[in-house]
């Protein structure tokens, strides 16, 4: 029976959820490093190191941070949506609906430069990466990674270029 190399269960690393598998800048090269092996049930596990674990923890809490700014902002861009809504709803009925709600014409700009924020987060961390999955893979450029982390960054490039194409979409 033949032994396969595979992570612990724990889930997906951070940076396999971006589109590639990060390696640390600081520590050296995979080929120049020997890694930590562990027996588990006829399969060879590679346990990761201090510095990677530390890093794929980076990568979530940053991640964590950019989608919890992403909420917010469709949370702002609902109550601008609900305030719009009372409004037509004032001019339709005759009614003050719209006296509930506090003044949102600053909220599409405020919205849409926090998604600009946070794809442009995206964007760099899927660009950086895309080279460190390049530099792994330097001479397989048709890598499985190396393929994944491209697709990830390209959707973080168009996505980006899209908020930022709506802005100017927006009323002042």
């Amino acid at each position: 029976m033949s032994k396969k190399k595979h992570r612990k269960k724990r889930g997906r690393a951070a940076a396999d959820f971006f589109g590639g598998r990060r390696t640390s800048s600081t520590t050296k090269r995979q080929e120049e490093r020997e890694p930590v092996l562990e027996e588990e049930e006829g399969a060879t596990t590679e346990t990761p190191t201090r510095e990677e674990l530390l890093e794929e923890l980076g990568i979530i809490d940053l991640s964590i941070d950019l989608v919890t700014i992403i909420v917010i902002a469709t949370i702002l861009n609902l109550y601008y949506v609900h305030s719009l809504k009372a409004q037509i709803l004032d001019e339709l009925f005759n009614t003050d609906f719209k006296e509930n709600f506090i003044d949102t014409t600053s909220f599409p700009r405020l919205t849409n430069t926090m998604f600009l924020f946070t794809t442009g987060m995206f964007l760099i961390l899927n660009y950086t990466l895309l080279q460190e999955s390049k530099m792994e893979h330097i001479n397989d450029c048709n890598n499985k990674e190396v393929i994944s982390s491209y697709k990830s960054f390209l959707a973080s490039i168009f996505t980006f270029l899209a908020v930022t194409i709506s802005r100017d979409n927006l009323e002042i």
